[in-house]
């Protein structure tokens, strides 16, 4: 046993508060809690996996900015032609998010099925020299650096009373989520939770991205949201 990593107290009540979804779709694997918002702008992060049935879950979280409103989650042994599909989809209705996405072995070819199948070029690039771990890839790769930076953007977030979620399985692996020794983290399982890191570093990171744009290629540059 370790130490949990974020707030009981907190998680338990927003738990109390958890609520089925407005909306399920592809065969339950994907929970809709909000809609898209006109004007708006969403971060999706992902947790990519291999979709077979001895493998961990992949996992979605779609948040919105600035506020960060759980919108949905998506859960489930998806493989990563199927995932793209999704994530592509949930990406242009909700305004043509953000995603990023863990590249940790190499994504499981998720990051090129999105540039290359699905044409989603809103992919994010951790940019060298903005943050710990920089190599100006697509995706974020977790490790001893990265990784306990990631969790001091949720904490933070938490703490702020910024973080909140309806979906129980979020919430229940957040609250199982410990620092099991110095420097290295889990749960079993934990994949919504890093879920929830990856779109974290998307929403706090500085990130510079290429856009098409009716038609047209702009670069587009933001900072902190």
């Amino acid at each position: 046993t370790g130490f949990n990593v974020f707030d009981i107290t907190y998680l338990t009540d927003l738990l109390s508060s958890a609520r089925e979804p407005v909306e399920t779709e592809y065969n339950g694997k994907v929970s809709i809690y909000l809609g898209p918002q006109a004007g708006s702008m969403y971060v999706i992060g992902v947790d990519p996996a291999e979709g077979m049935p001895q493998s961990d879950d992949t996992t979605a979280t779609v948040r919105k900015l600035p506020n960060w409103e759980h919108a949905a989650a998506v859960q489930g042994k998806i493989p990563p032609r199927e995932a793209a599909g999704i994530l592509a989809t949930l990406g242009r209705r909700y305004n043509n998010a953000l995603i990023n996405v863990e590249n940790n072995n190499a994504a499981y070819g998720l990051i090129d099925l999105l540039l290359r199948e699905e044409h989603y070029p809103y992919i994010y690039i951790h940019q060298v020299g903005s943050a710990p771990g920089g190599d100006g890839q697509y995706g974020f790769h977790t490790g001893p650096t990265t990784k306990p930076w990631a969790i001091g953007l949720l904490r933070q977030l938490i703490a702020d009373r910024m973080w909140r979620s309806w979906h129980p399985g979020t919430l229940r692996q957040m609250r199982a989520y410990q620092e099991l020794e110095p420097g290295k983290f889990g749960g079993k399982p934990d994949d919504l939770v890093s879920a929830e890191l990856i779109a974290i570093v998307a929403r706090n990171q500085g990130l510079m991205m290429v856009r098409s744009v009716s038609g047209r290629t702009r670069r587009v540059v933001q900072g902190e949201w």
